[in-house]
């Protein structure tokens, strides 16, 4: 089963009409596969560089190339994907995986998933 996850910088947050906000925009992406049978969670990333506009397809066929040679792994796969998730970011931002924007925005998702929905405020 493969899950695809993009990081997301704090650019072009705005407020859209029926008054949920837009995600930011995407500067990276997470290709990951689970392994159930060998309890293992393979993954790898691409990100942009600063001065490029990340494209989805490009991003997605970098880093699925990457996760077919040479995977990241986490041993242990949680219930949910959520959980997932939380793992693979905890392993990224504990790791020096990816780029220094990669690191510091699994940081920020990190603290973000620790809180309540009701105690996450988006800055405007």
């Amino acid at each position: 089963m493969s899950r695809i996850y993009y990081l997301r910088n704090d650019k072009n947050i705005r407020l859209k009409p029926n008054g949920e906000f837009t995600k930011g925009n995407p500067i990276g992406v997470i290709v990951s596969e689970i392994d159930r049978e060998t309890n293992t969670i393979r993954y790898e990333l691409a990100c942009v560089h600063k001065r490029d506009h990340f494209v989805k397809r490009r991003g997605f066929d970098i880093a699925y190339g990457r996760l077919l040679k040479q995977p990241f792994i986490i041993q242990g796969v949680p219930k949910t994907g959520h959980e997932i998730t939380t793992r693979i970011m905890n392993d990224i931002f504990a790791n020096d995986r990816g780029t220094y924007a990669a690191r510091k925005l699994a940081r920020e998702w990190l603290e973000k998933a620790s809180k309540s929905r009701e105690h996450i405020r988006v800055e405007t």
